[in-house]
């Protein structure tokens, strides 16, 4: 989530005699937790996935019959893996690759490329927008606006 790694003292133990395992919270989100223990107390720590993406907001410019490109970075600031699902297409004159990011690792990234290719002069609008779905637990939806002018 977007307030990245979570840790609380939730009680008081003799030692680490709890099992790791999942958890819901009230919420119903699924996520790991790894416990530990000193005989002082135990923590609990959530791991999860913390999507970021840049930029959400783009505006591209290029040439009747040409293709010009931007790129869109998925990033994982999370704890665990974030697993990003197939996008749907944009419309012409846009187009985005890769369409299915998949699994990114614990600090790792994916870099998109938009493409723009307007066939005559004007204002495009990508709509529907780009959606970026994950399972990101705070964050399962992003969007980004995209604009192209020619």
């Amino acid at each position: 989530g977007e307030n990245g790694d979570s840790s609380y003292l939730v009680g008081n133990t003799n030692g680490p005699t709890f099992e790791t395992g999942g958890s819901s919270d009230p919420l119903g989100v699924s996520e790991d937790i790894a416990y530990s223990g000193n005989g002082d107390g135990f923590v609990v720590k959530f791991e999860s996935p913390d999507i970021r993406v840049t930029p959400t907001n783009v505006k591209i410019v290029g040439v009747p019959g040409t293709t010009t490109t931007r790129t869109i970075v998925i990033s994982n600031a999370g704890t665990a893996q974030l697993n990003v699902l197939p996008m749907t297409p944009l419309q012409a004159p846009f187009s985005i690759a890769p369409l299915n990011p998949g699994a990114i690792l614990v600090q790792g990234q994916v870099t998109l490329t938009l493409s723009f290719t307007p066939s005559s002069s004007g204002t495009y609008i990508a709509t529907p927008p780009l959606i970026i779905a994950s399972d990101d637990p705070d964050q399962p939806l992003i969007i980004v606006s995209i604009t192209g002018k020619s």
